[in-house]
């Protein structure tokens, strides 16, 4: 399997840095559960009192990808909605943990790179490689790209000038990491 990024990414947003991490051998249920939730609300608390103190709007690494995010969705063929609905990972994350909520307990592997992403304040996501069918690519839609919406069975083309991660089969992850399809999601049996 080949990873890559369309050089169009960096050509668009020059200050972007794309890193991926390859684990394998990943035990998703591992003994660190526990020190992995105490850490996601340590870092939840952290944040909440920064948003409190700042505002999340005056914190630089969120506000860079939202202006990103909407600068992609505005120049893309997404409607007004769809372009409301859509945050950054890290963004969407932050907004809940700012109105109180705590990040939901999904598995170990998803806790940590949330946790991670709140408290380095970086969009991150996983995926389950095992799951693609050939090359994982990250490039601006046609608009002709598939993907099946995670809650249901529906498949719906994608925005032309969304940011996708896409295999040989059809869109993994919109918008950079905003969606994921059921198909390559981390799951307990990653």
């Amino acid at each position: 399997m080949k990873i890559s990024v369309d050089k169009k990414i960096f050509e668009k947003f020059p200050t972007v840095s794309e890193y991926l991490v390859l684990a394998r051998g990943v035990n998703v249920e591992t003994s660190w559960s526990k020190h992995i939730l105490e850490e996601s609300k340590k870092n939840q608390a952290v944040l909440r009192e920064e948003i409190s103190q700042k505002g999340l709007e005056n914190l630089p690494k969120f506000q860079r990808w939202v202006d990103i995010y909407n600068q992609v969705l505005k120049e893309s063929d997404a409607n007004k909605k769809f372009r409301r609905s859509v945050l950054p990972t890290h963004v969407a994350l932050a907004k809940r943990v700012a109105k109180g909520d705590d990040l939901p307990n999904i598995n170990p592997l998803v806790n940590y790179y949330n946790s991670f992403s709140l408290k380095y304040h970086l969009p991150i996501g996983g995926e389950d490689l095992a799951h693609y069918y050939g090359d994982a690519r990250l490039f601006f839609a046609t608009g002709d790209e598939t993907y099946l919406e995670t809650k249901g069975k529906s498949k719906v083309n994608v925005n032309k000038g969304e940011v996708v991660w896409c295999d040989g089969c059809s869109v993994c992850c919109r918008m950079w990491g905003w969606r994921q399809c059921n198909r390559t999601r981390v799951t307990n049996s990653t």
